[in-house]
């Protein structure tokens, strides 16, 4: 069994790794590096025509971009296999556009997740077993094991132990000789705990000041998160949520799928209308309120945490609240920002539109992925023979046992490697 990286290692973007038989070959993974004025040989995963017409399948962890994007390209060079992934991903890729009906109908094979339970199917040569990675509802890792010589690979793709509503699990089966794991964080270890407790003084304080904050978010996973999260302190810290309406209707669609869910004091697994409970409750009373483009927000003058959709801040809607911000008043980025986007020229105070009175821009990380220390402790956990990092943008020393020296590689975008 052979490895070649395409895209994803040394690079936050374009995950995508080959997997090679003699016989047969599959994709982990076609994502496209995100941000503007990345140009066409950065953007697409390093994969000949030749590879791509000899594909049997593609196996999806998630619906992200950067893990997906690369699919229309794969079907205009030649690839007739098929896309593998659950019934929720195939779900957000109808509903993002990227692939048509059509294709969706003639090459999509929904991969089941019932209860919660870990599955597995036959592909080819190759047993394909798969589990929830706590990434966001209908994300999954993988594991492969080649019936021909044993082989076995683990992939986690974009793998988090620290969400408050998404539940993961590790493979029952352990002892891989390879295992390929999200370090999107690097050396960059924050502690989920300490970080909610910074993010909501940060919010705290600027209310108290009469100053309105803005949290850009994605429609799934962390915005999720940190939409259920300010809901559950509405009112107990007594402020005004105002929410872009599409994420109240996300997260009512992600709290009919128990099976993704974690049981918390937010979110119960077995009772998910806990949650829908506290959204109920705070539209009723006012302390709640949605809007959307149509017509154009008026943001409220009193104090207000206001989420968007967008967390890069790419959207018309995102940016015509921040134009409505002043200098009293917060913009607070809570995940990674694409080169040369909206969210990435604010934090590096590079954007035109920025003037005398306007908000300031803060930055506090919510994990959604692992740092090195968790990837190194999920490698020893799976007993993998060796292992590789991907999604960190840099390559780093390792202040970790000399163990985990012996077992870590380190490779670049275009290697292949024997398993």
């Amino acid at each position: 069994m052979k490895l070649k990286i395409c895209g994803g290692v040394k690079e936050y973007g374009r995950a995508c790794f080959l997997v090679e038989t003699a016989a047969h070959s599959l994709l982990l993974d076609a994502g496209v590096m995100k941000g503007n004025g990345v140009s066409g040989h950065q953007r697409w995963p390093l994969l000949t025509p030749d590879e791509i017409k000899a594909l049997s399948g593609v196996f999806i962890t998630h619906a992200h971009e950067d893990h997906t994007g690369a699919l229309p390209r794969l079907f205009d060079q030649g690839f007739r296999g098929d896309l593998y992934g659950t019934q929720l991903t195939e779900r957000y890729l109808l509903k993002s556009g990227l692939l048509s009906q059509e294709v969706m109908n003639r090459h999509w094979r929904s991969l089941e997740m019932i209860s919660g339970d870990q599955h597995q199917v036959c592909f080819h040569s190759f047993l394909v077993s798969w589990g929830a990675n706590g990434h966001m509802p209908g994300s999954v890792w993988y594991t492969l094991k080649d019936s021909l010589h044993g082989k076995k690979l683990f992939y986690s793709g974009d793998f988090s132990c620290d969400s408050l509503l998404m539940r993961y699990q590790l493979p029952a089966c352990r002892s891989y000789d390879m295992a390929i794991i999200d370090a999107a964080y690097g050396l960059d270890a924050f502690e989920q705990k300490n970080q909610l407790r910074l993010m909501m003084q940060l919010i705290d304080d600027k209310l108290a000041q009469g100053g309105r904050v803005l949290l850009p978010v994605p429609l799934q996973g962390r915005g999720m998160d940190l939409l259920a999260l300010l809901l559950s302190q509405i009112h107990r810290r007594r402020y005004t949520l105002a929410i872009d309406a599409r994420l109240e209707k996300t997260l009512q669609e992600s709290l009919q799928y128990p099976e993704w869910l974690r049981r918390n004091r937010i979110v119960d697994a077995q009772h998910p209308a806990t949650a829908s409970h506290y959204l109920d409750r705070c539209l009723a009373e006012g302390s709640l309120c949605l809007f959307d483009d149509n017509p154009p927000f008026r943001i409220p003058d009193t104090p207000t945490v206001m989420l968007s959709a967008h967390g890069m801040m790419e959207d018309d809607l995102s940016q015509c609240i921040f134009q409505q911000l002043t200098g009293k008043d917060l913009v607070l980025l809570t995940g990674n920002q694409a080169r040369n986007t909206f969210g990435y020229r604010l934090l590096n105070q590079t954007e035109t539109s920025l003037q005398g009175n306007a908000p300031s821009t803060r930055y506090i990380r919510y994990n959604v992925h692992l740092d090195i220390y968790q990837a190194a402790a999920l490698a020893t956990k799976l007993q993998a023979k060796k292992w590789l990092p991907f999604h960190q943008k840099n390559r780093f020393e390792l202040p970790i046992t000399h163990h985990m020296h012996e077992t870590l590689l380190d490779p670049n975008v275009g290697d292949v490697i024997r398993i």
